[in-house]
């Protein structure tokens, strides 16, 4: 496989990380219109910590790597909440 093959393929991963990204932030705001209605915290430390160890157990060798990722998403996710607490 070519350098453009390659950068192809990649494209196309990126596409599909974007449109789950949204999907996810579809439902972080219907959490947090909930987490609202109901007077709940937007953090919820043990959820967190869960989601990072399952992060970091899941993807082995590249988990340095995820954990920095998840560690923006979920800082964005809490921003977000934030408008709409």
């Amino acid at each position: 496989m070519n350098l453009d093959e390659l950068r192809s393929k990649i494209d196309l991963i990126d596409k599909e990380l974007l449109e789950l990204f949204i999907e996810r932030l579809e439902l972080v705001r219907d959490i947090a219109e909930l987490k609202s209605e109901n007077s709940v915290e937007i953090l919820d430390k043990d959820r967190e910590e869960q989601i990072l160890y399952n992060v970091q157990t899941d993807s082995g060798e590249y988990s340095k790597f995820t954990i920095d990722l998840f560690k923006q998403i979920l800082r964005v996710s809490k921003e977000m909440q934030k408008e709409y607490k």
